[in-house]
């Protein structure tokens, strides 16, 4: 089985995305995950295994990067394991909201 994120409808965002312009270091960003309101993740992207310079660097050789594009970069090393004991699984109609 392939691991990959390339699914029908996966990575929804908006209702609007920030420019870099108004996001002066994007490596101190906190990122907080709510699943029907319960905090699940509390990280920070300056936890990032892959440094956000490093991950558009290596994008970028393989690939062409134009405006608007998104990159996503996983998660912070202190998120929730695939392989950890408190592992929940998302349900139909639950509510997933990421806050930067």
């Amino acid at each position: 089985m392939e691991w990959n994120k390339r699914f029908d409808a996966f990575g929804s965002y908006g209702p609007w995305l920030t420019s870099s312009d108004d996001i002066p270091d994007p490596c101190g960003l906190d990122i907080t995950t709510k699943i029907d309101r319960e905090i699940r993740q509390d990280p920070s992207t300056e936890n990032l295994i892959l440094k956000i310079d490093k991950n558009i660097y290596n994008h970028s050789n393989n690939n062409t990067l134009e405006p608007i594009q998104i990159i996503f970069t996983g998660n912070p090393s202190e998120s929730t394991s695939y392989f950890s004991s408190d592992l929940k699984y998302l349900k139909h109609h639950n509510v997933v909201e990421v806050e930067f």
